[in-house]
């Protein structure tokens, strides 16, 4: 990598011209010493060579560099402090601090040229990640500041998203705990359903009169009429697991003694003569032909 050049301040400029006025008035000293008094042969000072255009060249070459190298060596002493680099102040330190800088292609050459897979930034790109990074630099507080602020907002957002996590998991058991007692509820009234209709058809027998409350309808919910006692409910009351707790026998057993129980000419010659009201008796004998094909029907499924 060549030498950083930068470009001469005006202030280094009225240096550079002091320092040439200085030393023409120290070149015309010395040659107004060296062709003094030619005659003065009892002067015990020894003459000085004459000085050539070639010797005052070289002498100003020479003090150039001096400059330069001391200009070089104030720059590294400042890049030093900016990058803060250790007391022992080893290049490879600044080496390693380096890599982890894009630099542009422009620049890259030799050791410090950007590797193959580091991110590709533009000039403009560049300027900006420098120019915010002499941000930083000159104002500590300040940048220090607004990254406390970035932690804190970013801790603030941690905290709403973890608490808003924690109120959805709390309503989602709360939702889960609803629907199992829920569910209890409804298990419970199923299976005291099943034990009432069990209950009403073993006390049949001491009621000398009946009425449409009186018999135990295969439902949950005691149907209005014929039209009301559908399939499903049939089904889901004669062949629920409720049920099958409770008698603990398999469906299609279930539907063989439901059938014997609801078949029309034996529900009539036993139960119908019980019930007084003749419009009653009548729905009472279609809601029991409708139980009967039904019941029919759930057998064929099994068969």
């Amino acid at each position: 990598m060549g030498k950083l050049k930068f470009k001469e301040t005006q202030h280094e400029r009225d240096d550079r011209k002091v320092r040439h006025a200085r030393n023409a008035k120290r070149h015309d000293f010395e040659r107004a010493e060296l062709y003094a008094d030619h005659d003065a042969s009892v002067d015990p000072r020894p003459r000085k060579k004459q000085r050539t255009n070639a010797d005052a060249k070289l002498e100003d070459a020479n003090y150039e560099n001096y400059l330069r190298e001391a200009e070089d060596r104030a720059f590294r002493a400042r890049l030093f402090d900016e990058m803060g680099a250790d007391d022992s102040g080893r290049m490879d330190d600044l080496s390693d601090t380096f890599q982890s800088y894009y630099i542009p292609d422009r620049w890259a050459s030799g050791h410090y040229a950007t590797p193959k897979e580091s991110p590709h930034m533009t000039d403009e790109e560049y300027s900006e990640y420098v120019r915010e990074g002499m941000w930083k630099r000159t104002h500590a507080k300040e940048a220090e500041e607004l990254e406390r602020k970035r932690v804190e907002r970013a801790e603030r957002k941690a905290r709403q998203e973890a608490k808003c996590r924690e109120n959805k998991r709390l309503e989602a058991a709360l939702r889960k705990d609803s629907e199992h007692r829920r569910l209890l509820r409804d298990e419970a009234r199923k299976q005291a359903a099943f034990s009432a209709y069990s209950t009403r058809w073993a006390n049949m027998s001491d009621q000398k009169h009946l009425s449409w409350a009186h018999i135990p309808w295969p439902s949950y919910e005691p149907p209005t009429g014929a039209d009301a006692i559908t399939l499903d409910s049939v089904r889901g009351f004669i062949l629920s697991e409720t049920a099958s707790d409770i008698t603990s026998k398999d469906h299609r057993q279930r539907l063989k003694e439901a059938l014997l129980l609801w078949h029309p000419d034996r529900f009539e010659g036993r139960w119908l003569g019980r019930i007084e009201d003749a419009a009653e008796r009548d729905r009472v004998r279609d809601a029991v032909g409708v139980i009967a094909r039904l019941l029919n029907q759930l057998m064929e499924e099994f068969t």
